[in-house]
């Protein structure tokens, strides 16, 4: 996690933005081709373009879904939530750092093209200088959303830092759990393949 966004993130989510925006410029017709390349900087950020059934399903209930919440009466708010909010932020002070008084993991993608592992190891040295607990795991090859594409290793990271700092006893966890939306998500998905 960087503590400022680095400027050529900052560029990459405008040029998101500015995409999808120009696929609305004229009210009388969408240009499809804009917003597919809107999509297609999404696809870089998130998953380094690599397509898989799952994320290409994600990707396509996204779409439906960004299509109303930023219409263009809502650019506004989609500027302030996809760049804005990541551009403006500052780095936390020191005192705010010192107030944190649980334990913190960290997990970092180590083929993430926007966040780059040495940001984080300085945020990470900027915790413990604070006093603070802190952890790092790197997951290798895993894109910015690791989360979706490497999702079992992250997930049984985070189940045992949250059963090692559990104050009381929690109940043991299945041993399969797989997410109601998961066959349809990949069911909708088209391709195992990369974008060219």
């Amino acid at each position: 996690m960087h503590p400022v966004q680095p400027k050529d993130v900052t560029e990459g989510l405008q040029e998101i933005y500015d995409y999808w925006t120009e696929g609305f410029r004229n009210p009388d017709a969408v240009n499809e081709e804009a917003l597919e390349d809107a999509l297609y900087g999404a696809m870089q950020f998130g998953f380094n373009c690599v397509r898989s059934k799952l994320n290409t399903s994600l990707m396509s209930q996204c779409y439906s879904q960004a299509l109303v919440n930023w219409c263009p009466s809502k650019f506004k708010d989609f500027h302030t939530a996809t760049v804005q909010f990541f551009s403006n932020r500052q780095p936390y002070s020191y005192a705010a750092l010192k107030s944190i008084r649980c334990p913190v993991r960290m997990v970092h993608c180590s083929a993430d093209i926007a966040y780059r592992l040495r940001g984080v190891e300085l945020f990470r040295d900027r915790l413990r200088d604070a006093g603070v607990d802190v952890h790092l795991d790197i997951v290798a090859d895993a894109s910015h959303f690791g989360s979706v594409t490497h999702a079992h290793q992250i997930d049984e990271w985070l189940v045992k830092f949250l059963l090692a700092n559990s104050p009381e006893n929690v109940p043991p966890a299945p041993a399969q759990v797989t997410s109601p939306w998961e066959a349809t998500l990949v069911k909708h998905g088209d391709s195992d393949e990369e974008l060219e």
